[in-house]
């Protein structure tokens, strides 16, 4: 019966799937769902005043996702746009006057991308210097673009309020 076994299962060798997935082509509709999608200021932004005494400057922490279709979190190379505004309540667009355009941070490298990113927020960071101090209670908005190697922009605008 042994003998019956070994003949009906043949003489084929079995291949490797292993080589055949390592060979396949990528298809671009699948790379293209690990490109971010949209870009999000969180809460964990705000503007840190540095001691009076020493510098008459404050500091913005900025935290930003860059969110793919499924709304994960994802780390990709890019330039980053960040741009502050004074508040204008009661109106269409709460962008008055703009205050500091900072120069674009450019990730498209790998290490300085990597100094950025903060993995257990699974986010980017930024620490941007502020020239002037922020009065009590004042309100601002905060615009991040990310735009992608491929030229594509990506907006968010975050309200402020200093504490």
């Amino acid at each position: 019966m042994g003998a019956i076994a070994l003949y009906a299962g043949g003489c084929q060798t079995m291949e490797s799937s292993v080589g055949k997935a390592a060979a396949a082509p990528v298809r671009p509709e699948v790379i293209k769902g690990f490109a971010p999608s949209r870009i999000e200021v969180i809460g964990l932004t705000g503007i840190v005043r540095e001691d009076a005494s020493q510098r008459n400057e404050a500091r913005l922490n900025a935290y930003i996702d860059l969110l793919d279709v499924y709304d994960c979190r994802v780390k990709y190379p890019g330039r980053f746009r960040l741009e502050l505004y004074e508040y204008v309540p009661r109106s269409s667009d709460p962008r008055g006057d703009r205050l500091i355009l900072w120069p674009d941070i450019d990730l498209r490298d790998a290490s300085m991308n990597n100094s950025y990113w903060q993995d257990y927020l699974r986010t980017y960071k930024f620490r941007l210097d502020i020239d002037f101090q922020p009065r009590q209670g004042q309100v601002f908005i905060l615009e991040a673009t990310f735009i992608t190697p491929g030229g594509r922009q990506l907006t968010d605008r975050y309200r402020i309020q200093t504490g």
